[in-house]
């Protein structure tokens, strides 16, 4: 096998554990991995389960990306979110080789009717109602969240070209103002 392949490289799933369990019955706070491929409604609760961890192979230099999906029933104020360093035994991808970025939603109307993000010819605008979509990473560090929403969180991962071979773990953090830290090893 070749060296300079990075054998996996996993971040742990956002589930809530206890903490979160807690704060999951008190907040009605959702947050679980979602995929890269779907553009997540703003007013709707995420569908289905998600996922109990996110989990990629990525080679030395390589930039891999993930997308966690947080929905709330309560308003959440002046939310953050920071990865923290990924670890295998002594060895660290530290965590400013990473960026937590908010995914922002826009207005189109030529975008999404069928919900598969495709962009083509529209010969009959008619059917092409105006659309909020998640579409690009916002440079806030910080947002506030409105009640019945989702909010994607989309996270970048830069592998250090000279990092030994292993499996690599860490945790995203959402923090806020009126909940608690909810830290997903």
């Amino acid at each position: 096998m070749n060296k300079n392949f990075l054998a996996s490289l996993s971040l742990l799933m956002l589930v809530v554990s206890s903490v979160g369990a807690q704060q999951r019955q008190t907040q009605d706070l959702i947050l679980q991995w979602g995929s890269t491929d779907v553009r997540y409604p703003r007013n709707e609760v995420p569908a289905g389960q998600g996922n109990k961890q996110w989990e990629t192979d990525a080679w030395k230099g390589e930039r891999v990306n993930a997308q966690a999906v947080l929905w709330t029933r309560q308003p959440l104020k002046n939310v953050r979110i920071a990865v923290s360093d990924l670890k295998c035994g002594k060895n660290v991808i530290p965590a400013s080789a990473t960026t937590a970025s908010f995914v922002g939603y826009v207005w189109t109307d030529e975008l999404n009717k069928d919900r598969k993000s495709g962009c083509s010819d529209r010969p009959n605008k008619a059917d092409w109602d105006s659309s909020l979509v998640a579409d690009v990473l916002e440079v806030r560090k910080s947002l506030d969240i409105e009640a019945q929403c989702t909010q994607p969180l989309w996270v970048n991962i830069w592998v250090p070209q000279d990092i030994p071979s292993g499996v690599y773990k860490g945790a995203l953090t959402v923090s806020g103002e009126n909940f608690a830290d909810v830290r997903l090893p």
